[in-house]
């Protein structure tokens, strides 16, 4: 379930605050629109989708707690947070009889407002009755719970909402589902996995899908998981690669048990199985990495495969950043940079290349500092480059125009009349041979174009989405998100946030 929120604050600087530099699709929301005061949220209320509204208190024309007022007689399904100053913060309060969400007293913290706003998603689900409430939101909660339990310590607080949500994490262990194909197919896969489970619970994770097992014995999580990649393989042509943790107990572990999955993917690299177990023999304890770091280099493979490697070397910078501040053991990060150059050797073996006889596994072991290591993956990452690049195929005149044409007026209403004509071919012709030289037609051309230009442009956090919709051609930004996140597998700020350092 997404939730949209609509912003309302006469101070433009606070309004692009709260829309740009808060994680929101974290927390599953979506900025609909922002408005300067009342009046113009109400105008945006008919026009956009809107769960929770924040709004500043003191604004012209319609303060926020007229328009408190007003969604509470109007609009009373949508959750109201109220920010103030403190001087006016008993005043404030009067409008607790409108039903306001939360009070937060300016100046007030980005950990703060994300916590006012769960609350509100709280409370939007629990104030449907129980018999309405749709196994879709039910799962949403459960499935939003899981994946902040890879970050967040546990507290008393996460042990009630284990016993609310029914998870019982006495004894378990974490398969890691990765789809070898367009991450377009990922919510299928996790469906065949609940159609599937067998006393398992499963959620998104980016672009995996991981599942927990309650069973006492491996033997049937490792029958489950192949039927799973038998009816993928089967059914519709999607191969799929599975990790299996070891059996943990207690919450504690839940980090260390995604960890163990995320990794244990790689080795399926090395066998002729689908299916891999963690174990001390194949993977030692010590060099162990933490879900966030098995993730980069997960989405660093899948970066390398789609020669995107503007995005490769922003997942390494980001990368390097997070060890260096951290201020992780040599060895740890060595052992990265040897998971880097396999994940190098492995793009180029699927693409029937070989790396050129340069010795980067003795440079990233005898590099000095953590700044020489990079560098070394830097290079590593324009050796594959290159060596993808010089494989490319050569095109026609008639094809090359076409596609110099596209790349120069992107961000224009391209037709497909508009290409052929300046190609000097009919529209016909030009599609068929298209199609026939690219493998892929005009239209989902243009459209990898948009979105590649578009990962570009979410590097600037100064951007905001709907201006990098407008820059790259399409105008209508919700639309823009959606097919951002078709062909990404997640959306344009849960891109920027999750990749740009």
């Amino acid at each position: 379930m997404n939730f949209h929120l609509l912003i309302v604050d006469d101070e433009a600087t606070m309004r692009k605050g709260l829309s740009s530099f808060i994680h929101w699709e974290a927390i599953d929301c979506t900025v609909s629109a922002t408005a300067c005061n009342g009046a113009e949220a109400i105008a945006m209320m008919q026009e956009y989708p809107v769960d929770i509204v924040i709004t500043d208190i003191k604004m012209p024309e319609m303060d926020g707690l007229t328009l408190s007022r007003y969604i509470y007689e109007n609009r009373p399904e949508i959750a109201v947070i109220l920010l103030t100053g403190y001087a006016e913060f008993e005043y404030a309060r009067s409008a607790i009889r409108y039903n306001v969400t939360q009070f937060l007293v300016k100046p007030t913290s980005k950990d703060e407002i994300v916590a006012a706003v769960k609350e509100a998603q709280q409370r939007i689900i629990v104030s449907k009755k129980q018999d309405t409430i749709a196994r879709s939101e039910l799962a949403f909660l459960k499935d939003q719970f899981l994946q902040e339990l890879i970050y967040t310590p546990v507290v008393p607080e996460i042990l009630r909402k284990l016993e609310t949500y029914g998870l019982d994490l006495e004894h378990y262990c974490i398969a890691a589902f990765q789809l070898l194909g367009p991450p377009s197919h990922v919510n299928q896969l996790k469906e065949l996995i609940i159609r599937q489970k067998v006393d398992s619970y499963c959620f998104r994770y980016n672009n995996l899908i991981l599942s927990l097992y309650f069973h006492p014995a491996l033997d049937s999580v490792v029958d489950n998981c192949a039927e799973i990649v038998r009816i993928l393989d089967e059914l519709y042509a999607l191969p799929v690669s599975v990790g299996i943790s070891r059996f943990h107990g207690g919450a504690e572990s839940f980090q260390t048990a995604a960890s163990e999955a995320i990794r244990t993917l790689s080795l399926n690299f090395y066998s002729d199985s689908s299916i891999a177990v963690f174990s001390g023999q194949n993977i030692q304890s010590g060099q162990s990495l933490p879900a966030e770091t098995a993730l980069s280099l997960y989405e660093l493979e899948t970066a390398m495969l789609n020669r995107d490697f503007t995005l490769a070397v922003s997942i390494v910078e980001s990368l390097f950043m997070k060890l260096q501040s951290s201020f992780a053991d040599a060895s740890e990060v060595k052992a990265i940079g040897s998971q880097i150059y396999c994940l190098a050797f492995r793009v180029l073996a699927k693409a029937k290349l070989l790396l050129p006889p340069e010795d980067f596994p003795d440079q990233i072991s005898r590099a000095s500092d953590i700044f020489q290591l990079e560098s070394v993956i830097r290079r590593l990452l324009s050796t594959v480059q290159d060596g993808l690049t010089s494989s490319d195929r050569r095109y026609s005149p008639h094809v090359r125009d076409a596609a110099a044409y596209i790349q120069a007026h992107l961000s224009e209403s391209l037709s497909l009349e508009d290409i052929a004509r300046h190609a000097h071919v009919n529209d016909s012709y030009l599609s068929r041979t298209f199609k026939k030289e690219c493998g892929y037609s005009i239209t989902e051309y243009i459209t990898t174009l948009r979105i590649e230009k578009a990962k570009e442009l979410l590097s600037d956090h100064h951007i905001l989405t709907y201006e990098v919709s407008s820059r790259v051609g399409i105008q209508d930004p919700s639309y823009f998100s959606l097919l951002f996140k078709k062909h990404t597998g997640l959306s344009p700020k849960e891109y920027r946030n999750q990749f740009v350092p």
